[in-house]
């Protein structure tokens, strides 16, 4: 068997010779490395734009029906106070609930959660985390809203209310006036701040919530569906 013993070095340069040669292979790699990882969360942060655009557009859709109907229900709320304070007639028919939706924001959930959104420049993730913190606040508000319906309906539908139950009928009226008037007034804004960033999604099934639960609100070509 014959052993070859290692070649010394000829030289400083044939030594740095080999160390460059190392360099620049640890370099080589450690350059295709950072471009996989690039390229992944490049990807990564494309789907996630996508879904929290989509997401975006439902609350965005919810926020303009809601919106459709505010001055149906103000009206309506006028003629139960009217009504509840003696002067003017019951309304026919029975009080309904309006259209309220809740708000999404899971998927910014599931995005602030992970390591996606510490690869968002900086400006894109305050805008989301802006406009995710509203929309968390307006759906505090949507279910307080519901919350003050379903005792304005609870009372209103009452054979023959007597009077504490009209008294607080009123106050249930003046609640709802209340958060109807903050949802509205907030979902102004929403709409505009929103409406960059919204990628192209569905929204709320109205159509199938009016044919199963008509509201005093919903537009008559939505009833004829």
């Amino acid at each position: 068997m014959d052993i070859h013993k290692p070649k010394a070095w000829h030289g400083s340069r044939e030594l740095a010779k080999e160390i460059a040669t190392i360099v620049v292979g640890v370099l080589i790699a450690l350059a295709a490395e950072q471009a996989v990882d690039w390229l992944r969360w490049r990807y990564e942060i494309g789907e996630a734009r996508h879904a929290l655009g989509r997401e975006i557009t439902y609350n965005i859709k919810a926020l303009q029906i809601m919106d459709g109907q505010s001055n149906c229900l103000v009206s309506r709320m006028d003629t139960l106070a009217a009504w509840a304070s003696g002067t003017g007639p019951r309304p026919a028919g029975p009080i309904l609930m309006p259209l309220l939706y809740s708000l999404q924001t899971s998927t910014w959930d599931v995005t602030n959660a992970g390591q996606v959104i510490l690869h968002f420049p900086l400006e894109s993730k305050l805008a989301y985390a802006t406009l995710f913190s509203r929309f968390a606040n307006e759906r505090e508000a949507i279910n307080d809203e519901r919350a003050a319906w379903a005792q304005v309906i609870a009372l209103a539908n009452q054979p023959k209310p007597d009077s504490e139950e009209l008294r607080r009928l009123r106050e249930a009226i003046g609640l709802a006036r209340v958060w109807e008037s903050r949802r509205s007034s907030n979902s102004r804004n929403m709409i505009r701040t929103g409406s960059p960033l919204a990628v192209d999604g569905p929204g709320p099934l109205t159509a199938s919530l009016y044919n199963g639960y008509l509201t005093p609100c919903a537009p008559v070509a939505e009833h004829a569906r």
